[in-house]
């Protein structure tokens, strides 16, 4: 029984410690999961690790169909190269921007 309860504890400090010290959730969200965790004990610090997870998996997907103009493209109307750094295509004018 004791040793549930030292487990129990140390699942809660884990989330407790990893919530505080993350930069990439807002505020108010981290008020929200600190209120969950502190109410719901381990559920709530389950919670927290499983939809934690999930965000950094949309976050990682986000990023990945972020257009990246460090590298050179090409253009998907004329095939011509866009350089490294530039967003509009200077043979036919076509542009990641939105218009």
């Amino acid at each position: 029984m004791e040793g549930a309860i030292v487990i129990s504890l140390i699942i809660w400090g884990i989330a407790l410690v990893g919530l505080c010290s993350r930069r990439d959730i807002e505020i108010h969200n981290k008020i929200s999961w600190l209120v969950t965790i502190l109410v719901l004990n381990v559920v709530g610090a389950i919670f927290y690790f499983i939809f934690s997870v999930e965000v950094k998996k949309l976050k990682q997907t986000k990023v990945i169909l972020k257009d990246d103009t460090s590298l050179p493209s090409t253009c998907i109307i004329c095939a011509s190269e866009i350089l490294q750094g530039e967003d509009t295509c200077r043979k036919c004018g076509w542009t990641y921007k939105a218009n």
